[in-house]
């Protein structure tokens, strides 16, 4: 992340997120959270598959530096699955 850059947590897929503070302060971040707008019996439907294992959802784990080729990848509609970025320390 760029200084003065956003950190965005979208949706609910864990329930704990660790970060220093300077993580945010040093680099002056700004940090917000995004769920889908829409029905709660939705959401609630969906935390309860993911509670019981259901359904399963493939994952791909990149860099930092894979970020752009990931959009690009998405963009084109070659995407399966989620793609999550990972820092070099996690």
């Amino acid at each position: 992340m760029r200084s003065g850059g956003p950190v965005v947590l979208v949706g609910l897929g864990t329930p704990e997120v660790t970060f220093t503070t300077n993580d945010l302060v040093a680099r002056r971040a700004t940090l917000a959270g995004s769920t889908p707008l829409g029905n709660p019996a939705d959401v609630e439907a969906v935390l309860n598959m993911i509670a019981t294992g259901e359904p399963t959802i493939a994952v791909r784990t990149i860099g930092f530096d894979d970020i752009p080729g990931g959009l690009a990848e998405l963009a084109a509609g070659r995407v399966s699955g989620r793609r999550l970025a990972v820092s070099p320390a996690a």
